[in-house]
Parts: structure tokens; sequence; C-alpha cells
């Protein structure tokens, strides 16, 4: 008898645990998206050829929570990159929030056709499939569905960054946040062997190198509870360039390797790894 009322009482549970976290992420502020359609030179006065960096992907991307252009996680990453170089950058983002890696592809991705290539390409992806629950199967056929256009439409180099750190969300009520990091765990190791495989993938693992932080320190978080504020969009940043910095390096093609080499020429390269 008892075991009958307590399967009739957790769907019960259940649906007001659903109908209490849909109130709660109903009451998210709704942040602007600050970097949307972003196209900016960041650094302009550095010498030499410019680097054209695209950002694509999510609302990480597309700079929610942010408080102005400047301070987005593509500006960011833009800068530091232009400071690694010693050159100009320019930076692009088509990123959309609420972006899985299907709409990705299927919405950012042909604007390459009627655009600048670009010399190197980032992502921000994976979030939104953790969230909604996409099965693995079907993440691993989209995000290869996704580096296979890509790589029908341009030769530059990509980065995978992995999914945030999603413990940190103060958004979301407990199980939700451990739910979601649970699927998010599984598709960050996704994106993490699909770079493995590929010498044309790099992956710079934001969850080892930031995790940590966002989850020591709520104030990176914008004041939704959710996505990175000002401080959490650097500190994304500051752990993605050196593989976007690294990746350009070792990219080839004589168009890069002038870029890359920087106008103090290999010692310059030399001294700035260091």
């Amino acid at each position: 008898m008892r075991r009958a009322h307590a399967a009739l009482a957790l769907p019960a549970l259940a649906a007001s645990y659903a109908a209490v976290e849909a109130t709660r992420i109903k009451r998210m502020p709704r942040l602007p998206e600050r970097s949307r359609d972003l196209d900016a030179r960041v650094d302009p006065q550095r010498p030499g050829e410019v680097l054209d960096l695209l950002v694509v992907g999510d609302s990480v991307a597309s700079g929610v929570g942010c408080t102005r252009p400047e301070a987005t996680f593509p500006w960011r990453l833009a800068a530091g990159v232009a400071r690694d170089l010693d050159r100009p950058v320019r930076v692009r983002s088509w990123s959309r929030k609420g972006s899985r890696v299907a709409d990705a592809r299927r919405e950012q991705l042909p604007r390459l056709e009627e655009s600048d290539d670009p010399d190197v390409v980032v992502t921000s992806m994976g979030a939104n499939d953790a969230t909604h629950l996409t099965p693995p199967t079907r993440f691993d056929d989209e995000l290869l569905a996704f580096v296979e256009d890509l790589r029908a439409r341009t030769d530059a180099p990509l980065v995978l960054t992995g999914v945030p750190e999603f413990r940190s969300l103060r958004a979301l009520g407990v199980p939700l946040r451990t739910t979601a990091w649970l699927a998010g765990q599984r598709v960050h190791a996704q994106q993490r062997d699909l770079a493995a495989a590929r010498e044309d993938v790099a992956f710079a693992d934001v969850l080892a190198e930031v995790g940590a932080a966002f989850r020591a320190d709520p104030g990176l978080l914008a004041e939704d509870g959710f996505h990175p504020g000002d401080r959490g969009a650097a500190v994304l940043a500051d752990a993605v360039r050196p593989t976007v910095t690294a990746t350009v390096r070792g990219a080839q093609g004589p168009r890069l390797a002038a870029v890359a080499a920087g106008p103090a020429g290999p010692a310059g390269v030399e001294a700035d790894q260091r």
C-alpha cells in the first residue's frame, strides 16, 4: 500500500517541481545580446596584417549578460589575441542566444557564403544541447555535421570551447542544475573527443580552466544568475585565448604565417610564449 502511495506521489512531486522551475526561469531577466552581429576592429593601431576572428554559437558568444560590446567574450578574446600576436584583429560574432549546434549549423554557417573568409573560427556551443537533453548520438551527429559543413565553406581552423560550469548557475534549482551539469559533462567530452580525433579542430577546455572560479565567485555571473557578466566573460576569454593564439601560430598557409609571425619575427614569438 505504501509503495502504491509513493508511486502516485512521485509524478505529482515531479510536476510540482517542474512548475516551480518553469516559474523561476520565466522570472529571469531578459538581457540583451551585446555582441549580436558584432563586426569590429580591435587594437587597429597595431601594425601588419589583420587577423579575421569569427565567433559562432550561443548566448555566451552573443554577449548576453554583458553591459557593452567591449566587455563581451568575443571582444575580450580578440583583444587578448591581438596582444599575443601584436596584430590588429577583426572580430565578428554571428551567435544567437538559444542556439544549439544544429541551429548554429543551419542559421549561422550559411553566412560564410557571402562574407569574408575568416582566419580562425571559435565556437561557444553545447550548453543549450545540454539543457535540452539532446541525445548523445544525435549530438555527435550534429557536431560532426557542423564541422564538415564549416570545412566545406572555409579551411579556417576551428576552436571548440566545450560547455560552462552548470553547477554555478544560481538561476536553476539544485535538481535541474545537477541534471544540466551531468548532461553538460557528456556534451563537453564529446567536443573534446572530436577535437582529439581531427587535426583541423582544437579544444579549449573552459570547464577545466575556469569551472572552479565560477563556482567560487558568484560575481562572475550577470544579474540573471545564468550568463557570464563582464568579469565572467573576461575570465572565459582569458581561458580560451592561449588555444586560439597557438592555433593561429600553428596553422598552415602564407597569410596566417605572416599574421602569426608578428612584427618582431620568430624571436618575438618565442619571447611571447615564455
